[in-house]
C-alpha cells in the first residue's frame, strides 16, 4: 500500500487528492477539492435542521451544499473595519470534510488553531441530518465536560449525551461524548458479546487528542479503542502533534475495511501565527523576539503570477490591499518598488506596510507574520543569552504588568506544580493586583452569585477577590465547579491571567492571547526526579496562544528559564512533533474478554497483528511479537492461577469468575472481582460497600502502608455506628492480602502493570463522608469536614501522615473529589457485575447474594449523589 504525500502548503499540481494523502483501495479515485471558498455573504449560510430519528424522507445534499449550509458550524466574525462576515472553511477543513463526506476514515493532523473542532462539527452535523449517531471520545473528564457544554449549545441538549466515570447523561442521544476509557470498554464489550449491539446507528467515532496513544500508562487504551471499533464505522482521529502521521494512517488503513485519508497540515498553516518572545525585565524592550525572519517579495510575486499563493499568504496580502478581490501583484509591486533589497527584514516590512497601506500596527504585524518566508527563519543571535540568569525570585506582578502594557492579555502562565499555581495566585492577591474594571468586577460577582444560587460548591478556601482581581489558578487539584467558573470567566475575558498546569494544554476551550512558559522541566512520576518535557508538550502549550477570530497573532513568552531549558527551547521551536510510539501491552480485562469468546491462544494473533506496536516493529517484528506473546503468557498464567481462566483442550476459557472480570475495567479489577465472587462483600451496609469501592481507587497519597492501615483502622472504629462489628475492616484485610499476593506474583514474573492497590485511606474518606451525611450533616459541610486533620483518635493525639503533615504531597480538595467520583464508578461496575450474574444460570445458586449486593450498590450510588459530587453546573 502506498500513501500519496501532498503537502497542503505546496502548490496544487493535479486536480486529484489535493491536500490529502489517500490510501487508494477503490479503483475509482476521489477528487478532494481544497480551493478556499471565495466570498459568500453572511446570508449565504442557511439554518441547520436535523433529521428526527425514524424519519425516512431525506435527500442527501451534495458536498457543496453541505458547505453552503455551514455543516462546520463556523461563526460570524468581524473584520478590522468592524464589518460582519461569515467565517469560511480553509483548505485543511475542506479536505477533511470531503473525505468525511465520502464516508472514509479521516485522520487530521493540524496545529492548534487550524480549527479541528469545526471538522468534527462537520461530520456530527452530517450524521444528525441523516439520523445517524456520533461517538466523540476525549482523554480527560474535563475535556469531555467542556465538549458537552459546547455541543449542547450547538446542537441542543436533547441531542447530546455524556459518559464519564461518574456521570451518565442521555447515553442514547445521537451525539455522545465520553472518555476514551469508557469507549474502549464499550468497544471491547461489543467484541466479546456481539449479540447486544452497542453501535446501532453509529456512523462515526471521533478520537480527539489522538496523540494520547503515546502515553505510557494509557496509550494501550487508545490503541485497543481503535482496534475494537467495528470495521464498518468511520473514524476521525484529531491531533496537533504527530510526527509520524503517515505511519499512523497506514496502520489504521491496514486494520480497517474503509478507505483511509490523511490530511496533514504544517505548522505554517496555523490560522493565527505564533510569535516567540523572551521576557527581559530589566531592558527597555521587555519582550524580545526569539525568532527572526524576512519577507521574500520576489517569491511572493512569482507565486501570485502562477496562482500558487497559499491560503496564509493570501490572507496576509488581503490585509495589505483591504480587499480579497484585489490583485495581490499590485500590492507586492508597490512594496518591491519601495525597498532596495530583498528579502525584507520583518521590522522593515512592518514599517513599509504601515506607511504604504495606512495600516494599524497590529494589522501590519499580522500581515508580516503571515508572509514571512519559512526558509529565512533563524534564532536571534542575542536570544536566550546565558547572561540572563535564572532567578528563583520570580516577579509575576511585574511580568503581568508588562503583558498588560503590551496588550498581551489574557494570558495562561504554565507551571508544572499545582501548589505553585495556588501560591503565585495568592501572592498576587496579597500584592493587591488589579486587572479588572469596576464594570468587569460587577460582571464577575454576578456570575459567581449565579453559581452559588445553583448550590455549586467552589471550595472551602474560595475567595471571590481572587477572581474579581482578574487572576485565577486552574489545575486538577481544584473542584470541577470552580474550574468551570474559571473557564467561563476567562473565555469572557473577565479573568485576565490563569496559572495552570500543563493539563490545560489538552484541548480545553480556554484560548489566550499569550502563553507564558516558565519551565521545560517537570517532576518525573516514574523516576521521582525531573525530566524535560517533550517537543509535543511544548507545542501543545504554545498552541494555546492566539484565538481564532479574536487575535491577530499568538504570543509565546519564555520567562526565567534555566539554562538547560533554554537549550531545549532553542531546538523545540524548529523541531517537528515527536513520533507517536505504541505503548501496547496486554491487560487482564482484555484477556478475559478474549477468552470469553475464543478458546485458542493462536486466535490472539489476529488481534496482536492489528496492534500499532507490531505495525511499527518493521524488521524487528519477529522479536517484538515473541516478547509480546511472552508477556501474554505471563498474564494468562496469573489468570489461571487465581481461577479466572481454566485450561481446555484447545487453550483457555473463562471461569464464572473470569466472566465477571469482563465487566470490571481499570482500578484493582482482579481484587474487586475476587472479593465479589467469593462473597466477601456479603452483609455490608451501603456505607461500607462504598468504602470498599473507594479502596479500589488510588488516592495518589503516599503513606507508610503499615502505619496508615493501623491509623485508618482506628479512625473507622472511632466512627462506626456499631462498636462491636467492623465488617469493613475484615474486608480491607482480605482485599489487602489478595492484592499483595497478586503483586508478589507479578514481580516474580517480571510483569509491569497497574498494581492491584487497596487504598484504605480512600476507603476511610468515603465512609466518613457518608457517615456524616447519615448523621444529618449537610453533604458539603461533610465534604469540608473530612478534609480536616483527624489528629485525635481514641482520645490519643497522633500525627496524621497526610493533611498538612506529609512532606511530599499536599492533599487538594480536587483529590478527594476525584476519589469520591471514582468510587461511584466502581460502584457502578459492581452493579454491572451483579446484573450480569443475575442473568446467567452459572450463578443461579448465588442469585440471592448478587441480588442483595445489587440493591446495596444501588443504594450506595444514590447516597453518593450529593453536592459537591453532583453539582449540575460543574458539568452543564
Amino acid at each position: 500500500m502506498k500513501i500519496q504525500k501532498i503537502n497542503l502548503l505546496n502548490p496544487i499540481k493535479t486536480p486529484k487528492f489535493n491536500g490529502i494523502e489517500k490510501n487508494k483501495k477503490a479503483e475509482k479515485p476521489q477528487t478532494i477539492s481544497t480551493n478556499p471558498i471565495k466570498s459568500y455573504p453572511v446570508e449565504y449560510y442557511t439554518p441547520i435542521t436535523f433529521k428526527a430519528n425514524g424519519q425516512t424522507s431525506y435527500s442527501e445534499p451534495t458536498f457543496d451544499e453541505t458547505i453552503k449550509e455551514n455543516y462546520f458550524q463556523l461563526p460570524i466574525l468581524k473584520n478590522h473595519k468592524g464589518e460582519s462576515y461569515q467565517a469560511m472553511p480553509d483548505k485543511t477543513q475542506l479536505a477533511s470534510a470531503q473525505s468525511l463526506y465520502n464516508g472514509d476514515n479521516t485522520i487530521t493532523i493540524a496545529p492548534t488553531g487550524v480549527g479541528k473542532t469545526a471538522i468534527a462539527n462537520y461530520v456530527i452535523t452530517k450524521n444528525l441530518k441523516e439520523g445517524k449517531k456520533t461517538y466523540y471520545t476525549t482523554p480527560l473528564n474535563a475535556l469531555s465536560n467542556d465538549k458537552y457544554r459546547e455541543f449542547c449549545k450547538l446542537y441542543g441538549e436533547e441531542n447530546v449525551g455524556l459518559l464519564t466515570g461518574d456521570i451518565k447523561l442521555k447515553k442514547d442521544a445521537p451525539v455522545v461524548i465520553m472518555t476514551t476509557e469508557i469507549y474502549r470498554n464499550m468497544a471491547l464489550a461489543q467484541y466479546s458479546d456481539p449479540e447486544k449491539d452497542r453501535f446501532v446507528d453509529v456512523n462515526t467515532v471521533v478520537f480527539d487528542e489522538a496523540h494520547y496513544i503515546n502515553e505510557n500508562e494509557r496509550g494501550k487504551i487508545w490503541e485497543e479503542s481503535i482496534i475494537f471499533t467495528p470495521k464498518n464505522i468511520q473514524i476521525l482521529p484529531l491531533s496537533a502533534t504527530v510526527g509520524n502521521a503517515k505511519q499512523f494512517a497506514a496502520w489504521i488503513d491496514s486494520i480497517s475495511t474503509k478507505d483511509t485519508n490523511l490530511i496533514e497540515a504544517n505548522h505554517k498553516d496555523r490560522f493565527v501565527p505564533l510569535v516567540f518572545y523572551e521576557y527581559r525585565a530589566d531592558e527597555p524592550e521587555k519582550f524580545k523576539k526569539v525568532v527572526r525572519a524576512k519577507v521574500d517579495l520576489e517569491k511572493l510575486q512569482t507565486a501570485a503570477k502562477e496562482g500558487t499563493l497559499t491560503d496564509r499568504e493570501k490572507r496576509g496580502l488581503n490585509i495589505l490591499t483591504g480587499n480579497p478581490e484585489a490583485d495581490p501583484s499590485d500590492a507586492l509591486s508597490k512594496m518591491a518598488s519601495s525597498v532596495s533589497y530583498n528579502p525584507v527584514k520583518e521590522a522593515e516590512f512592518v514599517k513599509l506596510a504601515k506607511n504604504l497601506f495606512a495600516l494599524k500596527e497590529s494589522e501590519a504585524i499580522e500581515a508580516s507574520q503571515l508572509l514571512l518566508d519559512e526558509d529565512t527563519k533563524t534564532l536571534d543571535k542575542h536570544t536566550l543569552d546565558p547572561f540572563e540568569a535564572y532567578d528563583k525570585k520570580e516577579n509575576y506582578n511585574a511580568l503581568i504588568h508588562d503583558l498588560q502594557e503590551a496588550d498581551k492579555l489574557p494570558a495562561i502562565i504554565f507551571k508544572f506544580s499545582r501548589s505553585a499555581c495556588d501560591k503565585n495566585t495568592d501572592k498576587l492577591i496579597k500584592q493587591k493586583i488589579n486587572l479588572t474594571s469596576p464594570e468587569e468586577k460587577k460582571q464577575i460577582e454576578e456570575i459567581i452569585e449565579s453559581y452559588k444560587k445553583n448550590n455549586v460548591y467552589l471550595g472551602k478556601n474560595f475567595d471571590p477577590q481572587e477572581l474579581t482581581s482578574g487572576v485565577a489558578a486552574h489545575h486538577a487539584g481544584l473542584l470541577p465547579g470552580y474550574k468551570k467558573l474559571v473557564e467561563e470567566l476567562f473565555s469572557k475575558k473577565l479573568v485576565k491571567v490563569v496559572f495552570a498546569t500543563s493539563t490545560l494544554s489538552a484541548g480545553i476551550n480556554m484560548p489566550a492571547k499569550t502563553v507564558v512558559i516558565t519551565s521545560l522541566e517537570r517532576p518525573s512520576v516514574e523516576y521521582g526526579d525531573y525530566e524535560t518535557i517533550s517537543v509535543n508538550e511544548f507545542q501543545q502549550m504554545s498552541g494555546r496562544a492566539g484565538r481564532r477570530g479574536i487575535d491577530r497573532i499568538g504570543n509565546v513568552v519564555l520567562y526565567n528559564l534555566r539554562e538547560s531549558d533554554k537549550e531545549s527551547a532553542r531546538s523545540f521551536m524548529f523541531k517537528n512533533p515527536d513520533s507517536m510510539m505504541s505503548k501496547y501491552a496486554p491487560s487482564y480485562n482484555f484477556l478475559a474478554s478474549f477468552y470469553k469468546k475464543n478458546e485458542r491462544p493462536e486466535d490472539l494473533n489476529t488481534i496482536i497483528n492489528d496492534t500499532f506496536l507490531l505495525h511499527q516493529a518493521g524488521e524487528n517484528r519477529p522479536l517484538v511479537e515473541r516478547r509480546l506473546n511472552s508477556e501474554i503468557r505471563k498474564f494468562e498464567n496469573i489468570l489461571e492461577k487465581y481461577k479466572f481462566l481454566e485450561k481446555t483442550q484447545n487453550g483457555f476459557k473463562t471461569t464464572p469468575k473470569g466472566d465477571l472480570l469482563t465487566k470490571a475495567h481499570g482500578y484493582s479489577e482482579l481484587t474487586l472481582v475476587d472479593m465479589i465472587y467469593h462473597k466477601k462483600l456479603d452483609n455490608l451496609t451501603s456505607n461500607e460497600l462504598a468504602s470498599f469501592a473507594a479502596s479500589m481507587v488510588d488516592s495518589g497519597i503516599e503513606f507508610d502502608d503499615d502505619k496508615v492501615v493501623e491509623l485508618v483502622d482506628d479512625l473507622l472504629i472511632n466512627i462506626c455506628e456499631d462498636k462491636k462489628k467492623y465488617e469493613i475492616l475484615d474486608v480491607f484485610d482480605d482485599a489487602t492480602k489478595f492484592s499483595y499476593d497478586i503483586e508478589s506474583r507479578e514481580k516474580s514474573a517480571d510483569i509491569l502493570t497497574t498494581p492491584q492497590t487497596v487504598d484504605v485511606f480512600s476507603g476511610y474518606l468515603a465512609y466518613n463522608w457518608l457517615n456524616l451525611i447519615d448523621q444529618g450533616v449537610d453533604s458539603v459541610k461533610s465534604f469540608k469536614s473530612i478534609l480536616k486533620d483527624p489528629d485525635c483518635v481514641n482520645n490519643q493525639k497522633k500525627q496524621f501522615p497526610g493533611f498538612g503533615y506529609y512532606p511530599f504531597k499536599q492533599v487538594f480538595e480536587g483529590d478527594v473529589f476525584s476519589v469520591l467520583s471514582q468510587t461511584t464508578d466502581v460502584l457502578k461496575q459492581i452493579i454491572n457485575i451483579c446484573e450480569y450474574a443475575l442473568n446467567d444460570y452459572n450463578y443461579y445458586e448465588d442469585w440471592e447474594y448478587y441480588g442483595k449486593l445489587l440493591d446495596t450498590a444501588k443504594e450506595a450510588v444514590e447516597k453518593m449523589k450529593q453536592p459537591p459530587l453532583h453539582d449540575g453546573l460543574s458539568v452543564a
